[in-house]
């Protein structure tokens, strides 16, 4: 099963993401190219896959980073309100510079859920359904 955006009425729409919940059961964050993420964009973000998994389960999440960029503060919000929320993230990077920043965020801000970086879309989707909490 491939990765496919639903139509827009199924999607949500932040300032720096479409974000929908997959069929297998996990959201899916498609930021915006090169967008950077702040506190408070990272805030609006993390409350959509909220909205896009209603209720209180743990949300396994799957990024498509686009090459986006993260502030000091969107680190922030990324780890604490994303700690209280997320059973994982699957973030897929696509250049060096992206998997040396998730790293990055993997050892600075030691994000309390299980946190991978994929090169592969399917790849990250099949680890994401394995954290799925029904």
């Amino acid at each position: 099963m491939s990765l496919t955006r639903p139509p827009p009425d199924q999607c949500i729409t932040t300032t720096t993401a479409t974000i929908w919940l997959d069929p297998r059961g996990f959201v899916v964050v498609d930021q915006v190219p090169r967008a950077l993420q702040t506190w408070e964009t990272a805030a609006e973000m993390l409350h959509a896959t909220r909205k896009a998994l209603p209720g209180d389960a743990p949300i396994a999440v799957l990024v498509l980073s686009n090459e986006s960029r993260t502030d000091r503060g969107g680190r922030r919000a990324f780890a604490e309100i994303g700690g209280k929320q997320n059973a994982c993230v699957a973030l897929v990077v696509q250049s060096k510079v992206s998997e040396v920043t998730g790293n990055f965020f993997l050892r600075i801000n030691k994000p309390p859920y299980p946190m991978r970086l994929f090169d592969d879309v399917e790849e990250a989707a099949e680890w994401a359904a394995t954290h799925v909490v029904r």
